[in-house]
């Protein structure tokens, strides 16, 4: 008899990894210009069954602006789920929203710089998990010197290459793929749970780098809480960080009972001589000695923590709110915790209840999803 070890895709956790980059704004501007954000939906439950938004039922879908001028009453905006064409290359939305959301110039419904949350006036969708949809957003008609800016993932350096799932825009007669950007909107349905497109996280601002030392007042640890619902083979720690220079040195921890006593369950010590560069962004794999299973349902913290007062960083984001912080890295998954001189249980970093910040740093490894009473093993084939 022969054995197969039975595994899963490496996956990170939080998952999504996206919008490390930063962000960028592209315009809508004249009549018919239109974006659209093509994927296939990952809905907060799978196994749940299809979901409907709707008019009727007070679906929307959240998305960002940047810079907006909406004053003239002759300016239409749309924002809605078509389908994607069968008919023309690239993809593109099939010219027909099946529900929307639909703004008049001057009448309000657009926020300048801020989170849009745009309930639908009219039609209806249902969709189930795995669905291929055009999120679209279309100045329909434009009045005087209107103009909608649209906030993307902008992923040039990280995802630039992606096709799905990915950003067309038609805004000079033509559909083209934005080569840098990624789709950053999800939908909440009737029944007010939440879709996303696979493969995307929700972020309202660009992310931003924490510095700090084994020196620095407030906090001297930084990371993040995670309780998954499942269990999850965890090999060991990515981040997007830096270090200021080769004497920079650092430890990557994984904690059990993190909100409690916090107890160290893996050490990666780093010393950054060895780091291919230094002071400068770095995406970096670091490997435990020895792999560590995190049970289904029950809370860890991944860390960062500088072992000499030179400068570490680690990146961060933020979305709205708890329910935009499921779109892509779960927050009732996931949030940014911190502490100081290695002392107590860890506390939130954003200091309020809605969990909304998520530091760079991602547990990696296999899913183990059989459930929370999980028998593992080998499987012998013959």
């Amino acid at each position: 008899m022969s054995q197969l070890l039975v595994s899963g895709e490496i996956v990170m956790l939080p998952s999504s990894p996206t919008g490390l980059a930063g962000t960028t704004s592209d315009t809508l501007n004249a009549a018919n210009e239109t974006f659209a954000f093509i994927g296939q939906v990952l809905l907060e439950n799978p196994l749940g069954g299809s979901k409907t938004v709707s008019a009727a039922g007070g679906g929307s879908i959240v998305w960002t602006a940047g810079a907006v001028t909406f004053a003239n009453g002759a300016t239409t905006f749309d924002i809605g789920i078509q389908d994607v064409s069968t008919a023309t290359s690239i993809a593109q939305p099939d010219g027909t929203f099946d529900v929307k959301a639909s703004f008049t110039g001057g009448g309000g419904g657009v926020t300048a710089n801020a989170v849009n949350t745009s309930v639908m006036t009219t039609g209806t969708k249902t969709i189930a998990h795995g669905d291929l949809i055009a999120i679209t957003l279309a100045m329909t008609t434009r009045g005087g010197s209107d103009s909608i800016a649209v906030t993307l993932n902008n992923m040039t350096n990280y995802w630039q290459d992606s096709l799905l799932p990915g950003v067309v825009n038609n805004t000079s007669g033509t559909w083209t793929r934005h080569t840098t950007a990624i789709p950053n909107a999800y939908i909440i349905f009737d029944d007010g749970t939440i879709g996303w497109i696979a493969g995307t996280s929700f972020t309202k601002t660009a992310p931003t780098v924490l510095t700090y030392n084994s020196g620095t007042a407030t906090a001297d640890e930084y990371g993040n809480l995670l309780t998954y619902p499942v269990t999850f083979n965890a090999l060991g720690i990515s981040l997007t960080g830096y270090a200021a220079n080769a004497s920079a040195d650092f430890e990557l921890l994984l904690y059990s009972t993190p909100l409690g006593t916090p107890v160290v369950e893996r050490t990666i010590t780093v010393d950054a001589t060895q780091l291919t560069a230094v002071n400068s962004r770095l995406r970096g794999l670091f490997l435990f000695s020895t792999p560590f299973l995190l049970k289904a349902n029950t809370g860890y913290a991944i860390t960062l923590r500088p072992t000499t007062a030179n400068n570490v960083g680690i990146y961060y984001h933020d979305v709205d709110n708890s329910t935009g912080g499921k779109a892509g890295s779960p927050n009732s998954y996931c949030y940014a915790v911190r502490r100081l001189d290695n002392s107590g249980a860890f506390s939130d970093y954003n200091g309020g209840t809605a969990k909304t910040r998520s530091m760079s740093i991602f547990v990696f490894g296999t899913h183990m999803a059989q459930g929370v009473n999980m028998c593992s093993g080998q499987v012998g084939v013959y």
